[in-house]
């Protein structure tokens, strides 16, 4: 029966070889009898005959997973191009492309990526989060810290993104930046921990080493427990000559 089908789909194909329902049918078919190969063939003849039918989304999908299982990225990247090309979206079409790109080294397209989804959707914050960090990776710097300020600047009251621009300000030496944002930070999130860790490297950096034991003292009376205070206010005791205080706190 199964043979008789396939050999009559067949002719039907010779006929009329756009047939979009025809090639739904056969690739279920070969999906049922879990020839996956033969599936994928006709899920993309479908597509191409048929690219904005609820069939073809759904053969996107499948296509999606068979190329993600057996590991064609360069299949799964073109599916996705052209997906988005054809959609401008959804905004997870562009992360996807952009992280099969990177795991594949291809830095300059995964930059494509961020950027197209940014055109398309402005909003979308992690994106520039994530081509600040490959801007950085290629060494534009100024570009990549563009990117930070404008993330954190939209979102005034997301810790996380003002984290990662106090510490690229950090990475890139912008103390006095560096020390304007924490302590704008310190107003906003007065119990976030990690704002105080940086305010005191950035004392440290500047040289101002009292202001950062300070700082660690603080933070210390937030959480008594967290040993990387104890190693930093150690570590800076040392420093200031008083190695009392910088045993006391390394025992605690």
């Amino acid at each position: 029966q199964y043979d008789l089908f396939e050999r009559s789909s067949g002719k039907m194909l010779e006929v009329s070889p756009k047939d979009a329902p025809l090639h739904g049918l056969l690739a279920r078919y070969y999906e049922t009898a879990m020839q996956f190969e033969d599936a994928s063939r006709h899920w993309m003849r479908m597509i191409q005959a048929d690219p904005d039918s609820p069939r073809s989304k759904d053969a996107r999908d499948k296509l999606a997973s068979y190329y993600t299982h057996s590991k064609d990225d360069e299949a799964l990247l073109a599916l996705y191009e052209e997906r988005a090309a054809r959609y401008g979206g959804p905004e997870e079409i562009y992360y996807e492309l952009a992280r099969i790109y990177l795991l594949n080294r291809r830095v300059r397209e995964a930059e494509s990526a961020y950027r197209r989804l940014l055109e398309s959707f402005p909003e979308a914050g992690p994106a520039k989060l994530k081509l600040a960090e490959i801007y950085e990776y290629q060494g534009r710097g100024d570009e990549a810290l563009a990117l930070y300020r404008s993330a954190a600047l939209e979102s005034p009251e997301d810790p996380e993104k003002a984290l990662f621009l106090a510490r690229a300000l950090m990475r890139h030496k912008k103390h006095d930046e560096a020390l304007e944002h924490i302590l704008s930070c310190r107003r906003h999130f007065p119990r976030r921990l990690l704002f105080l860790e940086l305010l005191a490297d950035v004392y440290g950096e500047k040289g101002e080493k009292m202001e950062a034991l300070r700082v660690l003292e603080e933070a210390l009376v937030l959480d008594p427990y967290r040993a990387k205070i104890y190693k930093m206010l150690g570590e800076l005791y040392f420093d200031t000559g008083d190695n009392h205080k910088a045993q006391e706190r390394l025992r605690s």
